[in-house]
């Protein structure tokens, strides 16, 4: 019979480890900066250390954000304008893998919280009003029938509540179906190695389609554990 492993509980710093040793790793800035002419001069921005002002999660002006993480790191003045030269450089996509590290490294070699065994995804969708603009109203569409719509797309989110993580988010046009993006979240999300998913949705995703696809695709053998937890 085989027997659960047994893990320690991984510290933070365990894992921002190792997220800032991908930071640091020339092939990643190589990948996601948007021209190969980008981040090879000495500048006070550096691949580094505009990943840093970005995850940093700014709420104040720009400009008091930028002095004061200069005088943290101890860098000369950064103004605005450098600061968003500087962001034009960086693909958004170097943050969904640095995402995609933190969840690897959360669910791999780790103790973490499972309801009945099962990791627990909660799925849901909703829109969000964007800012106006015929490139974006072109892209993503708009909530009116009317000549002028707002406009708006269509957002998803897979959640594990117990753990408090984000395990993929997605937006796309708002026309698109919340079902078809539930199932890339499915597809997108890694399987742990020591628990089984379990998906809750509301109750305008249930179809014979979703559960047979979910029933292919992560294999749960739910009927006995959820029985045990009835009772």
């Amino acid at each position: 019979m085989n027997q659960k492993k047994e893990y320690h509980e991984k510290k933070t710093h365990e894992i921002l480890e190792k997220i800032r040793a991908i930071i640091l790793n020339e092939n990643f800035k190589m990948t996601y900066r948007s021209n190969k002419e980008d981040f090879i001069r000495s500048c006070i921005i550096t691949f580094p250390i505009l990943i840093l002002l970005i995850l940093n999660f700014m709420r104040r002006s720009l400009q008091v954000e930028l002095n004061n993480f200069g005088k943290f790191m101890y860098l000369p003045s950064i103004s605005k304008q450098t600061f968003s030269a500087a962001r034009k450089k960086l693909l958004p996509t170097a943050f969904i893998e640095l995402n995609k590290t933190l969840i690897r490294e959360f669910y791999s070699d780790n103790e973490f919280k499972t309801f009945l065994g099962y990791r627990l995804i909660v799925v849901d969708g909703s829109t969000l009003q964007l800012p106006e603009g015929d490139s974006i109203k072109e892209k993503y569409g708009k909530c009116s029938n009317q000549k002028e719509g707002m406009s708006m797309a269509r957002i998803s989110h897979a959640y594990d509540p117990l753990n408090g993580i984000t395990l993929d988010a997605t937006m796309r046009p708002y026309k698109s179906s919340e079902r078809t993006m539930a199932f890339d979240h499915i597809l997108e999300i890694p399987p742990s190695n020591d628990a089984g998913d379990l998906y809750l949705f509301d109750r305008g995703y249930p179809s014979i389609t979703l559960i047979f696809f979910l029933l292919v695709t992560i294999h749960i053998p739910l009927q006995e554990n959820i029985k045990k937890g009835i009772e």
